[in-house]
């Protein structure tokens, strides 16, 4: 949904049935990229 208001942003032509991607298999990805990581209190 994000990525066909990007298209259209741009001023590229969005199709009636959006754009298609294909989403990435997250267990190819580090812990590290995928966790976030908590934020340490300010002082």
């Amino acid at each position: 949904m994000i990525i066909n208001g990007v298209a259209w942003s741009a001023g590229l032509e969005v199709p009636a049935q959006g754009i298609r991607v294909d989403l990435p298999d997250l267990k190819q990805f580090l812990p590290a990229s995928i966790e976030p990581i908590p934020r340490t209190p300010r002082s």
